[in-house]
Order: C-alpha cells, then sequence, then structure tokens
C-alpha cells in the first residue's frame, strides 16, 4: 500500500498504483496498455496498447475508472506548489541531468 497526502488531517491510504494508461471513449471505445498519445511515443518507440471496442472488457473498465474515482485525491494547485528551497534544487539537478 502507498501512503498518499494527508486530507482534512486524516492519512489516506491507496492499495493501488495506476501504472498504465487507460483511455475510455464514448463508453465503446477503450485502449489499454503503456502507450503515450504524443508523436515521440507512436513514431519513435515500440510500445504496447490494446485496442477494444464493442466488447464486455470497455464496461468492466468502465467500473473500474468508477470504483476508483472516490480514492483519488484531486490535484489543485495548493497541494502541487512547491517551495522555493525545492525549487532551486530542481533547477541545479536539472542542469545536471543531461549528464546522467
Amino acid at each position: 500500500m502507498t501512503q498518499a497526502e494527508p486530507q482534512n488531517g486524516k492519512s489516506t491510504t491507496s492499495p493501488f498504483a495506476i501504472s498504465l494508461l487507460f483511455f475510455l471513449a464514448v463508453l465503446e471505445t477503450a485502449m489499454v496498455g503503456t502507450i503515450n498519445l504524443d508523436y515521440h511515443s507512436m513514431v519513435h518507440h515500440f510500445e504496447n496498447g490494446v485496442w477494444m471496442h464493442h466488447c464486455t472488457a470497455v464496461e468492466r473498465i468502465k467500473e473500474d475508472f468508477e470504483a476508483t474515482f472516490p480514492s483519488c485525491i484531486p490535484m489543485t494547485r495548493e497541494n502541487t506548489r512547491w517551495n522555493l528551497p525545492l525549487r532551486f534544487i530542481r533547477a541545479v539537478l536539472k542542469v545536471f541531468a543531461p549528464l546522467l
């Protein structure tokens, strides 16, 4: 289980970490896999993905989304802000990143 940021003074835990990409369109079509929808990923990489259309798995993906959403933490400006020292450290590390 992964530990999430506390909300309203309560600690929340999450028993999952989503590492795959899921797309659900018009409740008829779904895409599951590691594929990204950008030029670099589509042209220069061999990534995996399964496209499903009018099958029972699409409904199961929809149900999984609806079961997962209540345990998600909304991304707001307040919980994504970085303080000044962290910004400075990130800027310094960014200079050395190409050398790694």
